[in-house]
């Protein structure tokens, strides 16, 4: 049985990298790999373009979902500016619900 949580939908800023690499992480399904921490989605070249330098440049856009509690509960992000990376890209969303209780 799932919880519903009360959230607020805000505008994601080039501040909220640290969250976006945590959900590219459990988007990219990395958590399934008991050695694979999340710091991990960095060091990954098909990954890392999703969330480096996020925030930046012009036509990068994203959301937050954040719990009445404050915590971040979720989000979606997309940027223009990548290009063809890999045929692994297709495989991992730009959403995540990490920290959803």
């Amino acid at each position: 049985m799932s919880t519903i949580i009360d959230c607020s939908i805000v505008p994601a800023i080039g501040e909220n990298q640290a969250f976006l690499w945590q959900a590219l992480y459990y988007a990219a399904h990395m958590d399934e790999e008991p050695s694979t921490l999340p710091e991990s989605a960095r060091t990954d070249p098909p990954l890392a373009p999703y969330v480096a330098g996020w925030g930046e440049r012009a036509g990068d856009l994203g959301f937050l979902a954040v719990a009445s509690n404050g915590s971040t509960a979720g989000s979606a992000w997309l940027s223009p500016r990548i290009g063809a990376l890999s045929s692994r890209r297709e495989q991992y969303p730009r959403t995540s619900h990490c920290g959803a209780a």
